[in-house]
This record gives structure tokens, sequence and C-alpha cells, in this order.
């Protein structure tokens, strides 16, 4: 099925908002190149083609699994919907930018971790074990990993890329070598074939030359098993460089791998061991590039013999063999297009995708300058053709493990999920392991392999590796690493002497960025040529001087917790377990704790005090991040036991010997930040007491109280984090700064306060600290100069107040925010007066207000019943003090908003959908300057406004109005502003809002004077 997700949906774990049936959908693929979807969809009934829009997401059937593509460009005609869309990897080129980041010396996971780390959206799997550097400026990371620039991923590192939805895969070669052979060369002329057999570089015939110029005896050459398969020999010379006659040779030559021969018959063994080498490397082979349409051959001939390109996938070897010459040429998919409909490859390229070795620009090749090929993989012939004899022999063995008994064997596991998934394959020809698939998933990815010759792994675990004489090993228990000084040379000199003329010539500047990283680590500085140690990285020792600058001082214990602190104006914080002055105790470490000192040891986490202090059963990772922003967190990750997941011994407990925090009766408080990978629930115990925490992937503290009556002496630990099975197996869990201390009770400090209630100043009831008003020496408050809430407390009264005076209960406020008055009754119904100064408003709830002269018995009252504002017994409002007109301006006006329209009443003056109650403009004259006589032409003008019947559309008259949905004679204003403009009242929008009776009635009276003339004319005519 093809869905397709809306943009805004990224849940592409679960279906998309809708299948769609495009008439066609095909993935277009090529190796380390583009990769496409183009899809096409009929107008539907349904509408479903609307869903196809720029930025959506569409889940296809694909080569490699479903595949997610982001839409990129959609064309739209009569017919139907044209998409084109790309992987939704690539939408790392927008969301995915490196500032900055500097893969040194990493191997090719290690590499794409780092490049992929700026979102954690996308990952990357890489089998690329060569370590490289590269470095990343201000690109988008799709640019960075396949950029055309020398610094790119693939330029760097090499490798072949996959794309899988989030996740690119990036392996030595995609692809596998499943056994498929072509037959091609028939010369068969078929549509949707092409057929291309490149003999331009096929050498036969090698007559081989050693350095200088020697050549063989006789000028003899060496043939290739092949030559009898061509209808010509194709002869040309290759000179070895690295084959040399004993007087040419320089001292160290054998050592790095020069040929050296002392007589003629030496030479030609080793030139035709060369020669064979270049055979073997298919050398005397064409290449090969064949495109082929399946859909097109299906209905022909060629279609048997191409039939089995139908299975095959991106980057696959396919051995083809030339029908007519036998020879049988390795090409790779480079190419395909894939039907998502039909679930087939509809059509292939093969061709040639490895490096060449050989760049040749004439008839002889002058010689091998290097053993790097182009793309930066080394050019190993030797090692290469071992690992492939290897591979071929296992393959060949693999291939009859379930079907010939005592021969070869097979045993594997294809569910992923399971502990034991893998494979191995063991008989006559040696052993073969694998943990995992291929790129494509159609076979195992074989990385060790034991023969009688040797083994061949990825990573090989032993104890030393040594040669014969034990001169030079490696001891990968310790570490230890030895070559011999004769042995290992820099540029011809011995290490030493390298270093010390690399070091004499360095100056003291020099020294010291490689010393310091870059004076990225400021444990030391240089300054004017002297160098200087900072005094907040000594971590130990003594620091000894007459004077010692100590402002800024911080001391911190074993634990982490701040014992001692200096400022800069030399005052002290001090937080001790014990303290004495000239020898005499001033504070014990017993009574330090009673004042909430941490109970636990190691509380730092630093990875000694964890085996001193703490039981683990997991696995740690220090110094992690954590919520203050250092680095001082430890995650605790439970390992893979079995296919349930999960883990009874997955914990971090503090030792009952030496780290036990519950050793008398009391109420005790633990604390503990923590956070996860996924939000989970795991336990913390104390005095084997579980607490349940729900971590989330941000850092939480998390408190627990218990009251603690017998403390638990079994000898189990007394605190835990984690155990119980709550850290599921796979799981990470971080852990940052845990705490147990003794909580007090507000007795408990009042009873430290008061001496155990020796001192009775003050005391407890129901949970309500008072103080004894005999214990208070004065007759007057006002005597203590006290105050209350901030107000001053006076002979006369309570003034000079602070910010408020506030009852306790529901009743007053009174402070510099204004006033509030409240109360409410048994119903909680509210009665309030509010003046807010802060936002200048004035609030009355649950009662009216009333407005009465001393003098009358009559009154005004202002309400607000009904969530309308009434006022009753009459209203009066002015607007201005002057009673006449002023200049003109509305500095003060009455204004409605929001009035509803009827057809007859009170005229008002609309503006923006308010109406302000105005006095009509006077018609006097004294008021008016006269301008000029109307027109009989100017007055014509209102003869093409149409008069019409209408009626008012729904809802816009009020309800009650007698013309609702009834028809009225009238005309249009906009025809009214089009005929006379002066007549017509515009929004301040410009649009076309009514017509002004009083504009419009002088130009209608000029028309019935210049008709009653004209009629009067002709009256007197006629008679």
């Amino acid at each position: 099925m093809i869905q397709i997700y809306k943009k805004k949906n990224t849940d592409f774990s679960k279906n998309g908002d809708s299948p769609i049936f495009p008439s066609s959908a095909v993935v277009n693929a090529e190796l380390n190149g583009a990769w496409t979807l183009e899809l096409e969809h009929s107008i539907d009934d349904r509408e479903i083609w609307k869903f196809i829009e720029e930025e959506t997401v569409i889940k296809v059937p694909s080569f490699n699994g479903d595949q997610l593509f982001r839409v990129r460009k959609v064309e739209k005609s009569d017919s139907g919907i044209e998409a084109k869309a790309e992987p939704i990897f690539l939408d790392a080129k927008d969301d995915c930018f490196l500032t900055d980041v500097r893969p040194t010396g990493k191997n090719g996971q290690q590499a794409l971790d780092i490049m992929c780390a700026a979102n954690k959206k996308y990952t990357a799997e890489s089998n690329i074990t060569r370590a490289t550097t590269a470095y990343y400026q201000y690109k988008n990371l799709i640019s960075a990993i396949n950029g055309d620039d020398s610094n790119s991923f693939v330029n760097r590192w090499g490798g072949e890329i996959l794309y899988d939805n989030y996740k690119v895969i990036i392996n030595e070669r995609v692809g596998g070598d499943y056994g498929v052979e072509l037959l091609y060369g028939k010369n068969i002329k078929a549509d949707g074939l092409t057929e291309e057999i490149d003999m331009s570089d096929v050498v036969t015939r090698i007559y081989p030359k050693a350095y200088n110029g020697y050549k063989m005896s006789n000028n003899g050459y060496v043939d290739s098993p092949l030559i009898g398969n061509y209808p010509t020999v194709k002869a040309d010379t290759i000179t070895f460089s690295d084959v040399k006659m004993r007087e040419d040779a320089q001292e160290d030559d054998e050592k790095n791998g020069v040929i050296v021969c002392d007589t003629q018959a030496e030479l030609d063994n080793a030139l035709i061991q060369k020669c064979r080498d270049q055979f073997a490397a298919g050398i005397d082979k064409p290449k090969v590039s064949i495109s082929a349409d399946m859909i097109l051959l299906q209905d022909t001939d060629q279609y048997k013999d191409y039939k089995v390109l139908e299975s095959v996938s991106l980057g696959d070897t396919i051995h083809c063999k030339h029908s007519k010459l036998g020879i049988v040429t390795d090409a790779r998919v480079i190419a395909l297009e894939y039907d998502c409909i039909q679930k087939r490859v509809t059509s292939v390229e093969l061709g040639d995708f490895e490096s060449n070795y050989f760049d040749r620009v004439t008839s002889s090749t002058d010689k091998i300058e290097s053993i790097i090929a182009p793309d930066g993989s080394v050019m190993a012939e030797k090692v290469q053709g071992i690992l492939n004899g290897i591979y071929t022999q296992l393959k060949l063995q693999s291939t009859v493990a379930k079907k010939v008994n005592g021969r070869a064997f097979t045993v594997e596991d294809l569910d992923p999920d399971s502990p034991l998934y893998g494979c191995m394959t063991w008989g006559t020809q040696g052993l073969q392991l694998a943990v995992r698939r291929t790129a494509d998933g159609r076979d195992w990815d074989w990385t060790t392999a034991i023969t009688a010759h040797g083994i061949f792994a990825g990573a090989i675990i032993a104890g030393v590796l040594a040669d014969k004489t034990g001169k030079n090993y490696w001891n990968l228990d310790t570490g230890e690493f030895r070559l011999s000084a004769e042995a290992f040379k820099v540029d011809d000199q011995t290490v030493e002497d390298y270093v010390n003329g690399k070091i004499n010539g360095m100056t003291q500047e020099e020294i010291f960025n490689i010393l310091t990283n870059n004076q990225k680590n400021q444990g030391i500085y240089l300054k004017d040529g002297l160098l200087y140690i900072n005094g907040s990285y000594v971590k130990s020792g003594k620091v000894k001087g007459e004077y010692i600058d100590a402002r800024n001082l911080t001391v911190t214990n074993t634990a982490g917790q701040k014992t001692l602190a200096v400022d800069n104006n030399g005052n002290v914080d001090m937080n001790v377990r014990s303290l004495s002055i000239l020898g005499s105790a001033i504070a014990s470490e017993a009574y330090a704790d009673r004042l909430g000192g941490n109970l636990l040891k190691g509380a730092s986490l630093a990875e000694t005090e964890i085996k001193q202090y703490w039981d683990v059963s997991g696995d740690l990772t220090y110094n992690q991040a954590d919520p203050l922003k250092g680095n001082g967190a430890i995650m605790l990750e439970a390992p893979i036991f079995g296919s349930e997941g999960s883990s009874d011994d997955c914990y971090v407990s503090a030792k009952y010997s030496n780290n036990n925090p519950i050793t008398a009766p009391g109420v005790y408080e633990a604390r503990i930040w923590l956070k996860a990978d996924t939000n989970t629930t795991i336990k913390v115990s104390i005095n084997r007491t579980a607490f349940n925490c729900n971590v989330t992937t941000t850092w939480k503290q998390h408190r627990f109280m218990l009251d603690v009556k017998t403390p638990s002496t079994q000898g189990f630990q007394n605190f835990t984090i984690g155990g119980w099975g709550s850290i599921r197996a796979g799981d990470a869990v971080y852990i940052y700064k845990p705490e147990v201390i003794i909580s007090y009770s507000p007795t408990d400090i009042l009873n430290l306060l008061t001496n155990n209630g020796a001192m009775d100043g003050v005391f407890i009831r129901n949970g309500q600290l008072y103080v004894k008003g005999s214990y208070i020496d004065v007759d007057d408050l006002k005597a203590l100069k006290a105050t209350i809430g901030g107000f001053a407390i006076g002979t006369s009264g309570i003034y000079k107040g602070c910010t408020s005076l506030t009852s306790t209960a529901q009743g007053v406020y009174i402070g510099t925010n204004g006033i509030r008055l409240y109360a409410t009754d048994n119903n909680s119904n509210e009665t309030s007066f509010t003046f807010d100064l802060a936002k200048r408003t004035a609030a009355l709830i649950g009662t009216s207000l009333l407005f009465k002269m001393r003098n009358f018995s009559e009154k005004a009252e202002l309400s607000g019943a009904d969530g309308t504002v009434t006022c009753k017994y009459g209203l009066h409002v002015y607007t201005k003090r002057e009673p006449d007109i002023s200049d003109g301006s509305y500095d003060s006006e009455l204004v409605f908003k929001g009035l509803p329209h009827i057809t007859s009443g009170t005229t008002l003056v609309r503006e923006s959908g308010s109406a302000r109650v105005c006095t009509s403009s006077s018609s006097s004259k004294r008021y008016k300057d006269h301008i000029a006589m109307l027109k009989d032409a100017e007055a014509e003008k209102l003869l093409d406004i149409p008069v019409v019947w209408f009626k008012y559309k729904e809802g816009y008259l009020a309800k009650e109005d007698r013309f609702v949905d009834k028809p009225l004679p009238g005309f249009y204003a906009e025809d009214v502003f089009h005929a006379f403009p002066e007549c017509a009242m515009q929004n301040p929008d410009t649009s076309v809002e009514d017509w002004n009776y009083r504009t419009l009635i002088p130009p209608m009276l000029k028309l019935i004077q210049t008709m009653y003339n004209d009629i009067k004319q002709l009256k007197e005519n006629k008679s």
C-alpha cells in the first residue's frame, strides 16, 4: 500500500493520513548518486489527489523495504498530477547543519555518529574501519557526506550509500555477490537492451619490465589464461618498479616490500608472478556496461537471459559471461528502477563502479606509482586476493551446508530480536561467523573467518600479539605496545632522533599550544614569555608562599559539597563536619549532621568514590552532563541478559559496611536527580522501602520522606537506586547528587530553638507558632518601634505603610495597589468593592452604586444586572462646556458602538461600525459660504440612478423591525456614488455605505424646478 502523510504529520510508525492510488510510482536509484520517486495520479472523484502537495511525505514499497520520500515538486494538469520526491533523509540538507564538526582519527561509524549529532533525528551505519580525519564548517549533513569537495565523507572514508528512511548506510560496499550469472553478447537487437563491451584496455600478453629497465630473459613475456578466447593477442608493457636487481636496491628496500633479485632467474620468476597478479585482477577481461529495461524485454527472446536481474539490488555483483568469448566479467548494479506498484525491478544498469588501478593514456604503462586508489583506499592486491579466496571457499562451503552431511553445516537464528541472532557456517574449508545481515538484508555480513591459513576478522580479541623473536609485541590486556627501535623509523630516522629534531625546531609558543590543545586546556597559561599556573586547576599537593590570594576561594569535600568559601570582600562561609578554634571544639560532626548534612558518602559519584562506597550492578559511564551544567552525573545501563528485556540486579547501592545512612530512628528525606533516554519508572529505596520514580528525558529532582521506626540491620544496602527489575535491559538512567538527610519537624526545630522548651517565649499549638505576650517587656508596642506588615505603630494610629495592610481572612486590603473590601455568603457568593490603582479599574460585585445628596431624598442608581449596565431615574450627558459651536473638531463626543439597524427612527451618523449622537448641521446661510448655483446638467446626473425594489439580507435588521424580509423601494448607495459622488457617504476604507438625503434632495429639487419651468413654458407656447 502506498500512503501519504500531511506536512505536519511526523508519526511515520503509524498509517498515513490517506492511502493513494497512483497510476505510476517508480523509484530510480543510482549508486552514490541521486534517488528519486516519480509518481503520477489521476484527478479522482474522491479527491485523493488533493493530498499530494509539496512537502508531504509518501511511503512506498522500494527495493530495500518501505521507504519515506519527501515531495519536492508537483505539477498539475487537467488529466492528473505528477510529483517528484526524494528520500526523507535528504531533509538533513535543511535541518542538520554542521557549524564546526571535526571527526579526528575516527573510523566510519564514529565519524558519522559525530556528524549526525547535530540532529538526533538522523542516524548512520557504517562498517568502514579505516580511520581518518575531516573538518566540516558551515555545511549541511548531506553536503558533508557526499559533496563534491575532497573533505566529504565519501571522499575521505570512501564507501557506498544506501538510504533507509532517517538512516543512511555507508559501507565499504553495498549489495552482495549472490552468484547471479548473466549471459550477454548474443548480438541480437532488442528494444530495451543496450550492451557496451569495451576491449580497449584488455591485455592478454604482458612484456614486463623491472626497475631500471631490466626485462625477462630473451625479451620474454607472460600470457593470460584467456589469450585463446580472443581472436588476436592484446600485448602491452608494464613496468614493476618494486622489482629490482641487487645492484639497484637501497638499504631498506626489502623491509619495505621491494622484491630484490640476485640472478636473472630470480628476476624472471618475480616478473612472471607480477604478471599473473595482474591477470587475477582482471586486466585480461573487457569492461562491460549493460542497460536493461525489463518491461520492454519481457516479450522478447532476450528476456530469459535477463530475467535474473529482476531480483537484484543496488550494488550487487553480476557475473557477466560473454556468449561467444566465454569470458566472465564481474559488473555491479550501479543504477536501477523499481516499480512501487508491481513491487519489481523494471530496469537495471550494470557497469564498473570500482576505482581503476591503472590510468593508461598510451599503449605502454610505465609504472605502478602508488598503492592508493583515487578514492583513498589501499590497493592491497595480495591481501585482497587472500580475503577473496577465503570468502570464495567459505561461500562455496555454505552453499552445500544444508545438503551434504559431513562436509559443511550452517546454524543460524534469523530473529533480529533474539540474543542469539547470527549465523555460523563450518566445514572442511574453515569456519565463518556473522552477527548481522548485509545492508540489503539478503545475506549474512560475514566479518570473521577461520581457515587453515589463518584468522581474518573485523576484531580480534587476544592476549598478546608478538613476532617470533618477541622484540615487537602488543599486549591487548594492558595496552602495552612495543616496536624495536632498529625496525621502526620515521623518514629514515629513529623515533628518538625524529622527535628530538622536531622539538628542537619548535618555538616556546608552538610547544605551549601542543601542550594545552591550542590553549583550550586552561590549567596553565603563557604571558610575556613566562609560564603561569591557574590556581583553580590545582587539585592536589601543596601551595606555599608568603602571600596567597584566596579571594573567591572555594573548598569542597570528597562528596562535592562546598565546605569553605571566601568571597572578594573576605566574607567566609563554612559548612563543616567539625570546627575548632585554638584546639577547642566548636561544633562536632554529629552536630553538623543534625543540621542537615548529607548522610551518604561518595555522593559526588566520582569513579574512585563509587568503588569505595557503592555497590554497582550494571554498566556505568562517568562524567556525564548534570543538571547544573557540569559533568558530575553517571549513566547506569542495564545489560541485556535475555529476551525478556529485564534484569533484577541493575542498581547503584550505598554499601552497608561503610556507607549506611540509616543508623537510628527518625524522619529521613531522600533526594536524587534522575533522567533517562526514554520515559520510564524506576525504584529508589531507603531503609528497604521502595518508592516509584517517574523518570523522563529531562532532569528532575525526586524527593521522598520516610519515618524510620526501626533501621534495617539485615546487612543489605539501606539506600538503593534501581533494583527490583525496575531498570529494563538496554535502558539507560542518568543519576546525579544522591542525598539522605535528617528531616526536622517544626517541633524539632522549636525544641532546638528553645532548649527543649526551657526557653518559654514561643510555643506551638495546633500547628501554629505563638509568641507569649508576657515576654514582651513594654507597656505599649510603640515603645518597641514595632511595625505590622511594614506599617509603623504610632500613638494615634498605624501610619507610614510599607506596601499593604491585609486581613488574614476575607475582609480588607489597603495598599499601594489600591483598596479592596470583600466578603462571601454561605453559598460562596462574593460581594466586593475593588479599586485597583495598578490596572486603573474600579469594580463592584454583588451590589449597586447609589448616588444621593445629603439634603435630598431622591437618589440615582447604577447597577449591572443581567450583564448590562442599568441607569435608573435619569441620565444627563454633557459633552462640552461651551454652549456654542467650537472649531468643528470632535474632541468631546458621545459615542455608541454595536447598535442594531432599523429603517426608521433617530438618524445616527455612521463611522466604521459606530454611531455618534450629534446635532444635525444647520441649513442657515450664516454658517455657509456661497460658491455657485447648481446647474441643470449637474442635477440631471441623478436621472442615471436606478430605482429598485429590494429587501435587507437576513440578520441585518433588528428582529423587531417591521420591514424584516419585506420589499422596499429605493436605490443603492453605490449607484448614487457613481452618478453623484457628493450625495453618497463612504467609510474610512473608501467603501460606499449610504446616501445622504441632505445632499440628494437639493439636486432633486433642482430637477423638479427645471421640469416645472419646462412644463410651464410648453403650456404657454401651446396657448
